[in-house]
């Protein structure tokens, strides 16, 4: 197989393996102790800086998969930077910080970037730039929102350039254009087209809105403390189950203290609120 990834000359690795992988400013509060994952380690586990991961592979990022050892160590070093650089000066440009969630669409975009490299028989030193762009107009049927996420993820690899112990982009490519531009965005007219939302649903929805600004907002309160905060993964059910949920809930309230209140309260916001409600 080719090595799309080469080694740089240098003996050490740039980032010690033995740091941190995730910094502390991204930790949640009250799990700093579960802040454990080493830039060394096979996997890096993400519940002390994800607050309810919905599915199991949320709560990891594991390099085990890689098998080449090269593209293993590099696409570890490349998601260190990308939560621990220092973003500030690139922000114009739309290449920020990522974020804990984001991990594992960072390493796919960059593995399937590492394997059109390979695909086009060159090494990531020997990019330039009419390669560059011999890869993006095979593209060009992608929509440009997802164009900007894969160019941002390359402009990223040229960005930590000088801190990955691998030889890498040495272009910046697009040169300074935006990514936006290069994607395919193009200006045009900034009028909202989207159609007005009719009367007779905008006024019902924004007359219980205002409900729940002036009353309903106490039961939620008063309903948060009793139940106390939520902890472990969020349940996705179907629509059918989640109704059926939600109906059993409404009919345990019937006739209790809460009902009557919130008929009450919605009672005093005249006629059309209680029809509603009813």
């Amino acid at each position: 197989m080719l090595a799309t990834v080469e080694r740089d000359e240098a003996a050490q690795w740039r980032i010690d393996r033995s740091t941190l992988a995730i910094p502390a400013h991204l930790v949640i509060k009250g799990r700093e102790a579960s802040n454990i994952p080493l830039v060394g380690d096979d996997e890096w586990l993400l519940e002390c800086c994800m607050a309810r991961p919905a599915k199991l592979h949320e709560r990891r990022i594991s390099f085990t998969s890689i098998l080449d050892p090269n593209e293993r160590e590099l696409v570890r070093e490349f998601l260190y930077l990308g939560m621990n650089h220092d973003h500030a000066d690139t922000t114009r440009r739309r290449i920020g910080r990522v974020m804990p969630g984001s991990l594992p669409y960072q390493m796919k975009l960059l593995r399937r970037f590492l394997q059109d490299v390979r695909d086009g028989g060159r090494t990531l030193s020997e990019i330039d730039q009419p390669w560059l762009d011999g890869w993006l107009a095979a593209r060009r049927h992608l929509s440009p929102a997802t164009l900007v996420h894969r160019i941002i993820n390359i402009r990223r690899l040229a960005l930590y350039a000088p801190w990955l112990s691998f030889r890498t982009l040495e272009i910046q490519p697009w040169g300074n254009r935006s990514c936006t531009r290069v994607a395919g965005y193009r200006p045009g007219r900034t009028e909202n087209v989207t159609q007005r939302i009719p009367e007779a649903i905008s006024a019902p929805a924004l007359r219980w809105a205002m409900f729940y600004v002036d009353h309903g907002v106490d039961d939620l309160i008063a309903r948060h403390r009793e139940s106390g905060p939520i902890d472990g993964p969020r349940q996705r059910v179907s629509p059918k189950i989640s109704d059926r949920r939600l109906q059993v809930y409404l009919n345990r309230l019937k006739g209790s203290a809460a009902a009557y209140r919130f008929i009450r309260m919605a009672s005093r916001r005249g006629p059309r609120s209680v029809a509603a409600v009813g």
